[in-house]
């Protein structure tokens, strides 16, 4: 329990706290939470109860770092930007195309790049109380000019068309929506007799959108043989007509989207859309309020961009093997009769109502299947199908990289219950000050018709300092073997044993600069094989929990055969179900104990006073005697009533408190006017992106004292905001996902570390983090139509998923 105090300026104490941090976490039924909604929304807009205060000593006490809401707000703004400095990643950079020279003169491109996507819709939407800040705000703070006329086309809908679509939101899913793009015929020559002015660089924005409960589209708006993250014919044509101009010195495609468009055009010759003249390319992502700042000063090359993929950027989305069970699993949402959505079951050929989604990619996700398929089939393989590899970012400068003590390493042979340390030495050998980052991929002895492993798994990172020209670094890369341990779900290999093992063998780690790039490599044998019969930190008991959860996969991919294994779309087969099975989805019936030998005392006398309990240990016997004083009804409404707030016990002076939404941010998901004037953070894919966990924790600081601060209305509660439902550690299984921009990667040992280190922060002030969307919940589709029916294997659950 987390009893958190904050120090305003008059050294009034405010106490406050929430009774349990899981409360509103295990709120899941429609009621409560709408009790609990309109509840606090109601007290909220009457003013609802005031902070309990009281003078005294900062016992226990929470410290903002920053003298006011206001300023914690700039800091933030500061933190987001720095963030997106690191985050953006430079993709292409030929022929000396960034950074752009002095007071370069460009033409920004893209009816898009007047209206560019900040982030995402619903939970990752915070109100804005000041203006967002723009490309062109960017550029001119960097001393970058640009093409006015194509800026005042852009804006002005009569000459270019009609903008993008807002989002769906809770409509749910549309089956197509337009990228907004103009159309080439309406660059008249007025417009384009300009370009020559502004011609040392074009700089091409491509957006899209996405937000909560929808996902996007698999049919193009424009093409039905297109999806929404392919190029549309409007942004092809844009790109033609800017290369066929032949008058920029430079062509930069800048994205902007969190769901990442097909970038196979920058590579492939055959594509309508591709160009030598293409020498740039560069993900932005979703900034958020201010983070498009950063671009400004990368283009200029007074930050040096440091960032990398935390998606492999892949090309042909319909050959991944997640786009055969998908959202609708249809590409126009309904099948060819328009009966029914390709993820409903049926009965007798009716529809039920029920959806589900089979995770028959198993463990091959992401660069867990390119990289594995890439080792078996060949470079050819890989090449055609990954443009961008996972953890793939470039730099302005060089570097040199050595491990240094690979002799050791390899000497030493495997302990499973041992950690061990990577040491390698980073020169900067360029003429730029910036900064570098090392992967570290273990592979493991893999048995045809084993286990299943994957060719390469992210085990360790870092991240140098701004290293100046010439300047050298050591990092030391701690490694986990738990982290690299394979999940045996079903005895795989007839040891005996369902759990956490590593097979006996040999171990090769690549020290790498992305998922397929190693510059060096060693070996570990392990003598014989290791179990882990319990978790090494929680030392809880390690056995099988979801056995029944891959009970309706038509079959589960295998790296024995990716070819006749490879998933498929569900057929009317599959789809087709009993009422035996229908009766199964339709039981609500529990395990959970009904009855019990031993109840909690309640409506004990008044004894202890909530105040009493500022600082004490969790295990302070105290917090049981200050417990057995609540009524059966106090308790009750403490957790009916716990939808973004706890509702106040005042006899035992215990306050209200006020609970925000956001991945991306503070967010008044409620609408409570208490939550207000905070930072509109960049997405957690941008903070992934930048591979430096001290920034993950310095933004968690940075919302930890937003939070602090939080209602300083005049006329307000003067309540902090206790409690933060965020972040989201859901992977990016499709990048079709409507949420991927609140969530960090495809992987889950950088969402991890990410997450961790946000989450350490935000609670060393006080604030307890809700972690959201934690398992198996990565798409939009369905969401609300009876829940979806998710089946997985248990090794996919527990490797990636957990």
């Amino acid at each position: 329990m987390n009893i958190l105090v904050k120090v305003i300026k008059n050294k009034m104490v405010i106490v406050w706290a929430a009774i349990t941090v899981f409360l509103t976490a295990t709120l899941t039924t429609v009621s409560v939470l709408a009790s609990g909604f309109f509840y606090n929304g109601i007290a909220s807009a009457l003013g609802g109860k005031r902070a309990i205060t009281e003078a005294g000593e900062n016992i226990g006490a929470y410290i903002e770092d920053f003298d006011s809401k206001e300023s914690a707000l700039m800091n933030g703004n500061v933190v987001a930007r720095e963030i997106c400095e690191e985050g953006m990643v430079l993709l292409k950079n030929e022929n000396n195309a960034l950074p752009l020279k002095q007071n370069a003169k460009v033409s920004v491109f893209g009816k898009n790049s007047v209206n560019l996507v900040y982030g995402g819709s619903g939970s990752a939407a915070p109100k804005q109380d000041e203006p967002t800040k723009t490309i062109f705000d960017s550029l001119i703070a960097a001393d970058i000019s640009f093409n006015p006329a194509l800026k005042n086309f852009y804006e002005d809908n009569s000459r270019s068309g009609n903008p993008r679509p807002k989002t769906p939101g809770f409509s749910g899913t549309s089956d197509t929506i337009g990228t907004g793009e103009s159309a080439v015929d309406r660059y008249d020559s007025t417009l384009t007799s300009t370009y020559v002015d502004y011609a040392d660089a074009a700089l091409v924005v491509f957006s899209r959108i996405a937000g909560e409960n929808w996902d996007l589209p698999r049919f193009a708006d424009d093409d039905p043989t297109k999806h929404y993250l392919e190029l549309d014919t409007n942004e092809i044509a844009l790109l033609r007509h800017i290369c066929d101009a032949d008058l920029f010195e430079h062509v930069i495609i800048l994205i902007n989207s969190s769901n990442m468009i097909d970038l196979g055009f920058l590579k492939d010759e055959s594509h309508p859309a591709f160009d030598v003249a293409i020498d740039g390319a560069m993900i932005i992502g979703s900034p958020g309020a201010q983070g498009i700042m950063a671009l400004g000063d990368i283009l200029t090359g007074k930050v040096n961009p440091s960032g990398h993929t935390v998606d492999t950027l892949y090309t042909g989305y319909e050959n991944d093997p997640v786009w055969q069970n998908f959202g609708d699993n249809l590409k126009q949402g309904s099948d060819a009769s328009g009966n029914y959505h390709g993820d409903e079951y049926t009965l007798n050929g009716n529809k039920t109502g029920h959806f589900f989604v089979d995770y028959e990619e198993g463990i091959y996700l992401g660069y867990r299947y390119y990289e594995t398929r890439g080792h078996i089939d060949g470079e050819a393989w890989y090449n055609a199908n990954v443009v961008y590899p996972f953890g793939y970012g470039l730099s302005y400068t060089t570097f040199s990289r050595e491990l240094v003590n690979e002799s050791a390493l390899a000497n030493t042979p495997l302990n499973a219950t041992e950690d061990f340390i990577v040491e390698v030495s980073v020169k900067n050998t360029g003429t730029k000050a910036g900064k570098d980052v090392i992967q570290i991929y273990a592979s493991a002895p893999y048995t045809p018709g084993g286990i299943e492993k994957s060719h390469k798994v992210l085990v360790g990172f870092a991240k140098t300092k701004l290293l100046d020209p010439q300047e050298e670094q050591k990092l030391n890369i701690k490694i986990t073997p738990y982290d690299f341990a394979s999940y045996d779900y079903n005895d795989a290999n007839n040891n005996g044993f369902k759990g956490y093992e590593l097979e006996k063998g040999d171990y090769t780690f690549y020290v790498s600069t992305d998922a397929h790039t190693s510059f060096a490599s060693f070996l570990k044998n392990l003598p014989s094989d290791a179990r882990y019969e319990n978790d090494p930190v929680t030392n809880y008991k390690v056995e099988n929990l979801f056995e029944e959860a891959d009970d309706h996969l038509g079959s589960v991919m295998s790296r024995v055969d990716f070819v006749s294994t490879f998933p498929v779309i569900p057929g009317a087969e599959e789809r087709a179900v009993t009422q035996a099975f229908i009766n199964e989805l339709n039981n609500y019936a529990h395990n959970n104990p009904e009855q019990f030998d031993d109840f909690p005392e309640v409506n004990a006398p008044v004894t202890v006073k909530f105040k009493q309990l500022i600082g004490l240990n969790y295990n302070d016997p105290l917090w049981d005697t200050f417990l057995n004083q609540m009524t059966f009804a106090e308790m009750l409404k403490l957790f009916n009533e716990a939808c973004y707030a706890t509702v106040d016990v005042e006899r035992l002076d215990v306050p209200r408190t006020v609970s925000c939404d956001g991945p991306t941010g503070i967010v008044a998901f409620s609408g409570a006017p208490e939550v207000y004037g905070t930072c509109y953070y960049q997405s957690e894919i941008l903070l992934a992106q930048t591979f430096n966990i001290e920034l993950a924790e310095k933004q968690g600081n940075a919302i930890g004292n937003e939070c602090l601060w939080g209602d300083q209305r005049p006329n307000g509660s003067n309540l902090p905001y206790t409690g933060w439902y965020a972040p989201g550690v859901n992977l990016h299984r499709s990048p079709f996902s409507g949420r991927n921009t609140e969530y960090y990667s495809e992987d889950p040992f950088i969402s991890g570390k990410m997450a961790v280190g946000v989450i350490k922060a935000v609670q060393e002030k006080g604030v307890y983090a809700n972690i959201k969307h934690f398992v198996l919940n990565d798409q939009e589709t369905h969401r609300s139509a009876n829940g979806q029916n998710t089946w997985c294997t248990e090794q996919a659950i527990r490797e990636l998923y957990l």
